[in-house]
C-alpha cells in the first residue's frame, strides 16, 4: 500500500472518529423490549413507561428510525407524550435500528411486511405488555401511511390516532421515476439505497447542502441546524430498494396497492374508525397538503380533522416535512396540538 493511500485511509478513519464523537448522545437509548414476526424478523421496541395508562405507538417515516420521535430535543414528540401521562412506545420497524432483516434477507423487505408482519405483531404484543390498555398511534410520513394501510381488524384496535405529513397520492411521474419504474429488477439487485451512510458522512455539510433539495425536506427558516444535522446523523437508516420501488410504483402508476397489486390501500381507508387528525405542512413540497388531504376525505373515521401548519391557523411559520417534528417550533405547535387531540379519547384516568 503507498504512502499516499495510507495517508487518505488515516484522514478518513480519524474524520469518522471525530464524526462519531462529535454526534454522541448522553444517556441510554437501546431497546427495552423486542418482538419476534413470524417470518424471524426481531423488532426493536423503545418505551417510556406510565404503566396503567393509555398507550401510544409511534411508528417512523421512510428511512427513519426511532428517534423520529425520541430524539433529545426540546420538541421530543416520546418525551411530550410521555410528561403528559402516556404509556409511550417506539419503535424500529424491520431493517431499521436495532431490528432485523427478517426471513427475507438482508435489505429484502418493502411496504407490504410492514403492514401485514411488523405492525400486527407490535400490536398483537402491546395489547398483551400493557394488560389491555388503549392504543393510540402518532405516526410521520410514511408512519402515518402503515396506519392508513393496515388490516382492518388491527385499524379497529387504534383508539385515536395523529398522521403527520402522510399522503396517500405521490408527485406526477418524472423521467426518473418512470425508468426506476421500468428498471425495478436492475435496481433491485443493489438490495440497499445508503440513506444512512450519505447523511453520516456528510453531515458536516448539510446546511451548506443544494437548496432546491434542502427545501424539499423542511422550511430553512424553521429549523436549528446543529438539532438537524445530530438528528440526521442519528435518526436515518439505509433503506431497502424494494421499498423504493413500492414508491417508485405507486408515484409511476398514481396507484397506491402492495406489490402483488391485490391490496388497494387507498380502500382500506374507509375501515380507519378512530378519530383521526391529519396535519400537512403549509410548504411541503415532498408530500404537498393537497395529497395528504385525500387521505383525510377518504378515511372513515366519523371524528376527524385536518390541519395545514402554517401561519394561517396560527402556527409561529410555514412547515415542511422534517419540522413537523424537527422544527424550532415543532414541539410546542405541532406535538402540543397531537397530544390535545389525542387527549380528547383518553380511556384510562
Amino acid at each position: 500500500m503507498s504512502t499516499c493511500l495510507v495517508l487518505v485511509v488515516a484522514v478518513l478513519l480519524g474524520y469518522r472518529i471525530w464524526l462519531g464523537r462529535s454526534r454522541a448522545l448522553d444517556g441510554d437509548y437501546e431497546p427495552t423490549h423486542y418482538v419476534q414476526t413470524a417470518d424471524g424478523a426481531r423488532l426493536a421496541l423503545y418505551r417510556r413507561a406510565n404503566p396503567g395508562r393509555d398507550a401510544i405507538l409511534m411508528v417512523h417515516g421512510l428511512g427513519a428510525n426511532h428517534f423520529n420521535f425520541d430524539f433529545p430535543h426540546a420538541g421530543s414528540p416520546a418525551a411530550l407524550y410521555h410528561d403528559a401521562g402516556y404509556d409511550v412506545w417506539t419503535l424500529d420497524l424491520r431493517g431499521h435500528g436495532h431490528s432485523s432483516h427478517g426471513g427475507g434477507g438482508w435489505y429484502n423487505w418493502g411496504f407490504d411486511d410492514f403492514v401485514s408482519r411488523d405492525l400486527p405483531t407490535v400490536l398483537d404484543f402491546l395489547a398483551r405488555e400493557t394488560n389491555g390498555a388503549a392504543i393510540h398511534w402518532l405516526g410521520h410520513s410514511m408512519g402515518g401511511m402503515l396506519l392508513y394501510a393496515l388490516p382492518p381488524e388491527y385499524a379497529a384496535k387504534i383508539k385515536s390516532a395523529v398522521a403527520l405529513g402522510s399522503p396517500i397520492s405521490f408527485y406526477p411521474s418524472s423521467r426518473l421515476e418512470r425508468w426506476a419504474h421500468r428498471n425495478g429488477a436492475l435496481l433491485m439487485k443493489l438490495r440497499i439505497f445508503p440513506i444512512q451512510m450519505f447523511l453520516r458522512w456528510l453531515n458536516p455539510l448539510l446546511p451548506w447542502g443544494p437548496a432546491k433539495a434542502i427545501a424539499s425536506q423542511m422550511c430553512p427558516e424553521n429549523v436549528d441546524w446543529q438539532t438537524i444535522s445530530r438528528a440526521a446523523y442519528h435518526s436515518t437508516s439505509n433503506v431497502s430498494m424494494k421499498l423504493m420501488m413500492d414508491f417508485a410504483r405507486w408515484v409511476a402508476t398514481d396507484l397506491w396497492d402492495s406489490a402483488s397489486g391485490q391490496v388497494d390501500y387507498r380502500a382500506r381507508l374507509a375501515a380507519v374508525q378512530a378519530p383521526l387528525l391529519i396535519v400537512a405542512g403549509s410548504e411541503d413540497r415532498l408530500c404537498p397538503a393537497k395529497d395528504i388531504r385525500r387521505a383525510f376525505e377518504l378515511a372513515g373515521s366519523v371524528d376527524k380533522d385536518f390541519l395545514v401548519a402554517g401561519p394561517e391557523p396560527g402556527f409561529q411559520c410555514d412547515y415542511g416535512h422534517i419540522d413537523l417534528v424537527f422544527g424550532r417550533h415543532a414541539g410546542q405547535e405541532t406535538i402540543e396540538r397531537a397530544i390535545a387531540w389525542t387527549d380528547r379519547f383518553v380511556a384510562s384516568g
